[in-house]
């Protein structure tokens, strides 16, 4: 009796912790899940992946692009060279606006400090002559006032301008020193190599050059991994992605890119990225890229033959 009073307790005690373990597998599945539909939500909003700050994780520095992914931040040569403009437009502008204030305000005080001086000079004395030389004067003492107080007024105003924009360009140079540097490229030129070895019907996808993303500069936040990468580039260049969110490894697995996907040129064929020429062995989502890594997304023919990490 007391043999199985024990045998019974143990079973009761396996079941909870199995109760425990399937329950926190369920916790952490949900919370993936709503992670991975929440970075979709905002890679389609607003084409860029933001880290815990808000700070934008990944920017191209491709002089030719025009658009910022997820639709991401430009920093090409004739984005900040308009900026520059702008800023100085404004700058003058500004300048124009409190000279223009300024000369109001003086030209208000003139009259009102012309009819003053005149009143009480005709009162005073009676005579014609002396207000026509005390209004002379006054005049002259307003005018060097109203001179004098707008370009004081000009000279505070360019001041804080000045220390506004090297603020800026301050925040801008240190929010850039955060950044790790890096290159992206989308290569498919095995298949251009071996057209035979692709299925028909995929054929067209394939671009002479044998890329379909040549190598491009990007700064990226410390902690981005290879698949936000890939995902923020695809949708800044039009470039069709198709991937897998696995909730149970919690990570992704990339299917196709460029309508271009696994199996399309054999059984052992697909896609696989490549760190400075080695295939790390890890998820592109697992993977965080350092600082001056060239990243490669290769279309093989038979994965076997590469170069594994």
């Amino acid at each position: 009796m007391n043999r199985r009073g024990k045998n019974i307790k143990w079973i009761l005690g396996l079941l909870m912790m199995l109760g425990i373990i399937l329950l926190s597998v369920k916790n952490i599945h949900l919370k993936s899940v709503k992670t991975y539909k929440e970075e979709q939500s905002e890679l389609v909003k607003t084409g860029e992946v933001k880290d815990k700050d808000g700070n934008v994780k990944i920017i191209f520095q491709d002089e030719t692009s025009t658009v910022g992914p997820q639709g991401v931040v430009e920093t090409d040569k004739a984005s900040e060279e308009s900026e520059s403009t702008k800023e100085e437009a404004s700058q003058k502008e500004d300048e124009k606006e409190v000279q223009s204030k300024a000369q109001e305000t003086g030209s208000k005080s003139l009259e009102t400090t012309s009819k003053k001086e005149k009143s009480t000079s005709t009162k005073k004395t009676g005579n014609k002559k002396t207000t026509t030389v005390a209004t002379t004067t006054t005049h002259q003492s307003t005018s060097k006032v109203s001179k004098e107080s707008s370009a004081a007024a000009s000279k505070d105003e360019t001041e804080k301008k000045e220390s506004s924009i090297s603020k800026k360009s301050q925040e801008e140079e240190s929010t850039t020193d955060s950044y790790l540097e890096c290159s992206l490229t989308i290569d498919v030129r095995e298949l251009v190599q071996n057209p035979e070895s692709l299925k028909e019907k995929y054929r067209e996808f394939v671009p002479e050059s044998g890329y379909l993303l040549s190598t491009v500069k990007v700064k990226v936040k410390e902690g981005t991994t290879v698949y936000e990468l890939l995902q923020v580039a695809c949708k800044k260049y039009d470039i069709a992605i198709d991937a897998s969110f696995t909730a149970s490894y919690d990570s992704y697995y990339v299917r196709s890119i460029g309508n271009l996907p696994e199996f399309a040129a054999g059984d052992n064929s697909g896609w696989l990225y490549f760190v400075n020429g080695s295939a790390p062995n890890q998820g592109a989502s697992s993977y965080q890229i350092k600082d001056g890594e060239d990243i490669v997304w290769k279309y093989t023919v038979d994965y076997t033959k590469e170069s594994m990490t």
